[in-house]
């Protein structure tokens, strides 16, 4: 799975849902899910910057827009380490099975769009 989510994070930027089948039946405690997320996304995220290079997508713009919207994924970040301090597990993946589901809806509604276009 480790491999689909990272290929599919390079295609399409679609290497949530891979991962989410992984670790989420693993009901890990709420700190150490989001960590493993942030970890592994900041490994393929990191891996993906030489071959965007090579295929001309990685720019000074793509740079300088990254750089402008830095600290509002900082501020993201306390958000995220706010909230999973303060919601009780089963709360947690509550949310996380809803949230992984509406996006398998909206995958599913891009992919039949582009199908019957």
């Amino acid at each position: 799975m480790g491999a689909f989510a990272g290929f599919t994070s390079f295609v399409s930027h679609t290497g949530g849902p891979p991962f989410q089948i992984y670790v989420l039946p693993q009901r890990l405690q709420p700190a150490l899910y989001a960590g493993t997320s942030a970890f592994f996304f900041a490994i393929v995220n990191t891996a993906k910057l030489v071959p965007y290079f090579f295929l001309g997508q990685l720019s000074l713009h793509n740079l300088q827009l990254s750089a402008a919207l830095a600290p509002i994924g900082m501020l993201g970040v306390l958000v995220g380490v706010f909230l999973v301090r303060r919601i009780s597990a089963k709360h947690f993946y509550r949310i996380a099975y809803w949230l992984v589901f509406a996006l398998a809806l909206k995958l599913i509604w891009d992919s039949l769009s582009v199908l019957l276009a």
